[in-house]
């Protein structure tokens, strides 16, 4: 058996300590957590503008309120979620073959640039 590397071991590392970070700080209360520079320079939202918020929500078992601060959380979190699996399953290969095809991934974009749009307009 092969002995995994450190650089392999590195980005789920990574993740975890962000899930930890993002479990335990509250990004209302922690001005070094990174905010939008996009809703800092022009007062719109970003596709992602409250994702911190939503993903501290979300890992304290608090979904509804997850939804509330974005939204698009419940489309782009499963997406990213099965991308990772299926990049590091064998089995899955076929499925990662799939989500970064170029018909998803313009679908992913049209529905990201979409969201913006909605967003903004209705004040999401």
């Amino acid at each position: 058996m092969r002995k995994p590397s450190l650089r392999s071991l590195l980005f789920p590392a990574a993740l975890v300590a962000a899930g930890i970070l993002y479990y335990a700080v509250d990004p209302r209360s922690k001005f070094w957590l990174i905010q939008c520079p996009f809703h800092r320079l022009t007062g719109y939202a970003c596709p992602s503008c409250g994702a911190q918020r939503g993903l501290h929500a979300l890992l304290n078992g608090r979904f509804v309120e997850a939804v509330g601060h974005n939204p698009f959380l419940a489309v782009a979190l499963p997406y990213w979620l099965f991308l990772l699996l299926a990049a590091r399953v064998p089995r899955l290969r076929p499925l990662h073959q799939r989500l970064t095809s170029r018909s998803a991934l313009v679908l992913y974009g049209l529905l990201t640039l979409a969201w913006w749009m909605v967003r903004n307009v209705y004040g999401w």
